[in-house]
């Protein structure tokens, strides 16, 4: 709206009254700077006018009065959160595993996910599992997120930890442990054998020197691998190249820049949802022309077969010489294995794949701040293309279409990139995520044949 304003495309701004024009003074300013800017703001029930002294001050306390309001409705909102803790009851959605029954009454264990995150904590408590190959797993056997979408490596992660399971609330905003009324999926002790394994407790030969980016940073000026140490209590990543200007950088001075850069590719849950749509609207057209090159290939195929075996008719009829009969062999058996050998590859699994590509945008964040050092790694790997410092500058460079999002004005937090285009569009983006997508099954088979 604010957009669709300010580039003229809309003439004014009409609301019902000024309670319902904003949630916060934030909101409130942007709204009277629409009216300093010349576009004509009205309210159907508050007849004041933003143009004059009077009728701004008075539009100014009754906002103020409204945020009041809502500061107001959002405590009383959080005492009824913290009274259903309480109670055992949790005031949010379901779980995957669990089906939602209604406001307060407690959630029931899901027929046919339930038995899947059962056996997903038991499989994983064995220690022959890691997170990628567990997902992997569960992907087979059936489990599904809370929209019926492809599993990913961090719903995992987070069913794992999520002490729900195991018929304990957990009220985030103190850390206060309640004793659920749900029935538990699986028991105290299997879920704390899970723990075990994640914090790695449980593993035997831990390398001593595996630091977080092992592997992972290079110094910007020499390309060479900055070695990680501890000092003081502090892990710092170092060039060795004697003659380079770099010398180190410190571990959590790299994470915060990170951070900084996982937060201004957060999107809307709207906006995701759209590139979603545009996404599988995309692979369906691809697979639609894939099928049309199939079939176009198969009927050339069949063609060349026809025309190889009344070739070699023609041939036992002696209707052709050995010279003519060998040179067209030789072609149409060319043919025919360039036609046999362009198949096609699948697609069955590269919508699942630009889904897991896409979620990021909603969870990379909090999957890296709140993680541990292997969903850690998995998001910077999946987010970041390089990792670099010059001299003790980090610089973290991302992938597609991370990369494009955040150089964009319509990203939730951090500010846009003067040097990169001012307008995000959903379809470029589902494009760029498609074409990851398939950087990352590449990156998988060629694992897979190693």
């Amino acid at each position: 709206m604010m957009r669709l304003l300010r580039s003229g495309r809309a003439d004014g701004l009409l609301m019902h009254r000024i309670d319902r024009s904003a949630r916060n003074l934030r909101d409130w300013v942007a709204v009277g700077d629409l009216a300093d800017d010349g576009i004509d703001v009205r309210f159907v029930i508050d007849q004041v006018d933003l143009n004059t002294r009077g009728g701004r001050i008075t539009a100014d306390i009754q906002a103020v009065i409204a945020a009041d309001y809502v500061r107001n409705l959002r405590e009383e909102s959080l005492k009824g959160i913290y009274g259903r803790y309480k109670q055992g009851l949790l005031p949010l959605p379901a779980p995957i595993g669990y089906l939602d029954c209604g406001g307060g009454k407690p959630k029931e264990i899901d027929p046919l996910k339930g038995p899947l995150v059962e056996e997903a904590f038991e499989l994983y408590a064995t220690g022959e599992y890691s997170l990628e190959s567990l997902r992997q797993k569960m992907h087979e056997r059936g489990l599904r997120n809370t929209r019926d979408g492809p599993i990913t490596k961090n719903n995992i992660a987070h069913i794992l930890r999520n002490r729900f399971y195991a018929g304990t609330l957990v009220y985030k905003r103190t850390g206060e442990l309640f004793d659920g009324q749900h029935a538990a999926l699986v028991t105290k002790k299997l879920f704390e054998t899970v723990q075990g394994r994640l914090n790695r407790k449980a593993v035997k030969g831990i390398s001593k020197h595996n630091f977080l980016y092992r592997r992972l940073l290079r110094c910007a000026l020499c390309s060479r691998f900055m070695v990680g140490e501890r000092q003081k209590g502090r892990v710092y990543y170092r060039c060795h190249n004697r003659a380079c200007e770099t010398t180190t950088v410190r571990e959590d001075v790299l994470e915060s820049h990170i951070q900084q850069r996982l937060r201004s590719i957060k999107l809307d849950d709207e906006l995701v949802d759209e590139i979603v749509r545009e996404a599988e609207s995309l692979v369906q057209a691809e697979k639609r022309e894939s099928e049309t090159n199939r079939r176009t290939q198969a009927a050339s195929l069949a063609k060349a077969k026809s025309q190889l075996s009344s070739l070699t008719a023609a041939f036992v009829s002696r209707e052709i010489d050995q010279l003519s009969y060998d040179v067209t062999k030789a072609d149409l058996i060319e043919r025919i294995e360039a036609l046999d050998g362009t198949d096609g590859k699948p697609e069955a699994d590269l919508l699942d794949e630009v889904r897991s590509v896409l979620e990021l945008f909603r969870s990379a964040q909090l999957s890296y701040e709140s993680g541990d050092r292997e969903s850690k790694l998995d998001t910077v790997k999946s987010t970041c293309s390089n990792l670099t410092v010059a001299r003790r500058e980090p610089s973290v460079e991302l992938r597609n279409p991370f990369r494009r999002a955040a150089s964009s004005s319509c990203v939730l937090s951090g500010a846009p990139d003067r040097g990169g285009s001012r307008t995000l569009c959903p379809k470029q983006l589902a494009r760029l995520a498609i074409d990851e997508a398939i950087r990352r099954e590449e990156e998988r088979r060629q694992n897979d044949d190693l």
